[in-house]
């Protein structure tokens, strides 16, 4: 998909169609086009664009957002506040768009919505968000390695699939497919083909002069990025300090989060010896017939009954048994110091 310059043509101005999509080639047109329609049509544009570590993805969202995001006077819309890496940043700022076909960027998906347990609640609200927000008729791009790490629910509202295979070998371009994607609507069937997700590849009819009709289909697609454009070079740069500083911010917080841990642990540690200690020296508060009482170690130590099973479990297994090997050694050795001692005495 080579990128254009502007020329100077004769506008119609009623379409209000972006200059970037006009001067583009095809397919690139066409699908960029349909992009940019359906929030015209009151409806929305909901892609997710996935691929491994340095395969372009994030720079191709900003593509898209690029030649997408223009009004009739050539202004490029697109910026960074629109690329978003907080989910409750991005839920509260979809909810009210500035304009029809806003575009948003939701990237690094993958730290909030993936299918951890931890981050579950995260991925289910996104998914209500999105289907509640079509009305708004914007465009909105989510950046993550798999498809699989979207709850099925917001799996079901995409328009399409962009998958970035890795930058190409010249380094000139990125290698993309594209996918319509349209989720089986139909319950109570039996037919395999209505139960499937159904995967469209780009389709366009040859339009070549003299040519019969035929249909090709565009499976393999590259990007070519217009860095020659000083808008769109300033958007990479203000992205990547963008990403820098969040990711920055995340690995903050979980070193502090791993801190918070450790501190943790090491206090539940101290706490348990003293705990010990303190059962130790008051046993007439704490045994019961055999064994150490639950319910007084509830009571005078202020625990909940898992806590009180592991003292008990403690002391008895470990804290008393080599408290009394310690007393015996003790004794041992204060026996062994007595007997050189009489032996001195009777040599002597």
């Amino acid at each position: 998909m080579a990128y254009t310059e502007p020329k100077v043509t004769e506008r119609v101005w009623y379409d209000r169609c972006p200059y970037t999509i006009q001067l583009s080639a095809e397919p690139q047109k066409s699908l960029l086009y349909d992009m940019w329609r359906r929030p015209r049509h009151k409806n929305h544009t909901f892609c997710t664009v996935t691929g491994s570590t340095g395969s372009g993805k994030s720079y191709g969202n900003i593509y898209f957002g690029f030649m997408l995001d223009v009004d009739n006077r050539e202004n490029h819309l697109f910026t960074t506040d629109e690329i978003i890496f907080d989910p409750l940043d991005f839920v509260q700022r979809v909810a009210k768009p500035s304009r029809i076909g806003q575009f948003f960027m939701k990237d690094e998906i993958q730290l909030d919505a993936h299918a951890r347990t931890s981050f579950s609640k995260v991925n289910q609200i996104l998914g209500k968000v999105m289907s509640t927000i079509r009305y708004k008729r914007e465009i909105i791009f989510f950046n993550l390695p798999s498809e699989t790490q979207l709850d099925s629910q917001i799996r079901m509202l995409r328009y399409g699939n962009f998958e970035f295979l890795g930058v190409d070998p010249s380094g000139e371009c990125s290698n993309f497919q594209f996918e319509y994607l349209n989720y089986p609507k139909k319950a109570d069937t039996t037919t395999i083909k209505e139960k499937k997700v159904q995967r469209d590849p780009l389709v366009m009819w040859n339009s070549e002069p003299n040519s019969y009709a035929s249909l090709q289909h565009y499976t393999d697609l590259s990007l070519y990025l217009p860095f020659q454009k000083k808008q769109f070079a300033n958007l990479l740069k203000a992205y990547d300090d963008k990403k820098d500083e969040y990711l920055l911010g995340n690995y903050e917080k979980y070193v502090k989060e791993l801190k918070e841990v450790v501190n943790s642990q090491q206090k539940d540690e101290m706490s348990l010896d003293k705990q010990l200690v303190y059962i130790d020296k008051h046993k007439e508060l704490f045994m019961g017939d055999k064994k150490l009482s639950l319910i007084a170690i509830q009571k005078h130590l202020k625990v909940n009954i898992t806590t009180a099973k592991l003292l008990r479990a403690e002391y008895h297994n470990s804290y008393a048994v080599n408290k009394k090997d310690s007393k015996l050694e003790r004794s041992q050795f204060i026996d062994n110091l007595i007997k050189k001692k009489q032996k001195g005495k009777q040599v002597a």
